[in-house]
This record gives structure tokens, sequence and C-alpha cells, in this order.
């Protein structure tokens, strides 16, 4: 007969219920991100000129609507890490975006909208971002600086814009930007200088390099 030593079966219930709750908080904590994450956004939604827009019907807080099934959302593990709102009749501003409350999202294309007014410096809070596109709109006044801030960019289309002003030193500082699309604005002045003379020329031109 083999004898099990004293207090083995303790330490594997124990361990046992170690697992489960850190499972169960983990859990926990996706679900308050979800919940956090959908209330901001649909607060967005509630400040854009026309919330009562058809394709964002799902977007809603009621109890049988999941953020992850939201038109245009994608997440991960409960959080948004991609807002696919192109070609969406959109109208409306991003002063109520929630730049700060979306910390793993990783691509924005709100392209081809009715989006005007300024892009908020918040913006440069999406330290994971990867692509933005605002293009096709009525955005206005100058880039803000806080752009630069997005380190993991690859990509930025804020062409057929009313953008003006310069184009902020900072975007040419983004070592991984390698598509970057700002015709048909107003922009004026030089070419900064953190654009070197062969690849980032070529981002101001609207043209795409390898």
């Amino acid at each position: 007969m083999i004898s099990v030593p004293i207090g083995e079966p303790s330490f594997f219930i124990f361990h046992l219920v170690l697992v489960l709750l850190t499972i169960f908080f983990c859990f926990l904590g996706s679900a308050s991100a979800s919940a956090e994450e959908a209330a901001v956004l649909f607060k967005w939604k509630a400040s854009i000129s026309n919330p009562d827009n058809l394709l964002l019907t799902s977007w809603s807080l009621q109890q049988n609507s999941s953020l992850c099934s939201w038109y245009g959302v994608s997440c991960i593990n409960g959080s948004v890490n991609r807002l696919n709102l192109s070609d969406s009749n959109i109208n409306g501003t991003l002063y109520n975006f929630p730049f700060s409350s979306l910390p793993n999202l990783e691509y924005i294309d709100m392209g081809n909208n009715e989006l005007w007014g300024s892009i908020p410096p918040q913006i440069g809070n999406l330290s994971k971002l990867i692509y933005l596109d605002l293009q096709g709109g009525a955005l206005s006044n100058e880039i803000p600086r806080e752009i630069g801030l997005l380190k993991n960019l690859h990509a930025l289309h804020l062409n057929r814009n009313n953008l003006n002003g310069s184009i902020p030193e900072e975007i040419g500082q983004l070592r991984f930007l390698n598509d970057l699309a700002l015709a048909a604005n107003n922009l004026d002045g030089p070419i900064p200088a953190s654009f070197d003379v062969g690849r980032r020329l070529l981002f101001y031109w609207n043209i795409k390099t390898d």
C-alpha cells in the first residue's frame, strides 16, 4: 500500500485554489476593463452630431451588448485593440474621444467621415498605436506635436482635410513611420530638418516606402 505524506493533499488543494483565484481575478479584471472602455466609447458616441447613426446601433450599454461585438470594434482579452470606423457617416469631433482610456489601441481607421475640429493633443496617449487614418474629413488647425509621442506608429494618414500650419518636427523623428499621407491640406513652411533627404522626404509627397 502506497502511503501519502501527511500534508500533501492540503498542499495540492492550496495550489489549486490559488490557480482558480488567479483565473477568477484575471476574468474580473478583463470584464472591468471592457466595461470601462465601453462606457467611454459610448460617451464619445453620444457627443457626435449623429449618435443615432444606424451603423452604431450596436454601441449600447445594455447587458446583452458586448463591447467586442460592437460595429468596428476588435478586442484582445476584452480590451479594444482595433477601431475601424472608416466610411461610417460619422459627423462630429474628436474632442471627447477617450484617448487616455484605451491603453491597448493599436489601430484606428476613421477615414472618410465628417470629422471636424482640431486633432486633440491627447492623441499622444495612445502609446501602442501602429496605424492612424483620419483622412478625408474636415479636420482643421495644426497637426499636434503630440503625434510625435506615438513611437510605434507605422502609418499616418491625415490627407484631404483642412489642416494648416507647418509639419511638426516630431513626426520626422518617428523611426518606424514608413507611410505618411499629408496631401490636400493647407500645410505650409519648409519640410522639417528631422525628415532626412531620402526616406522621409518621400513621406511628404504621400509615397509609401518599403
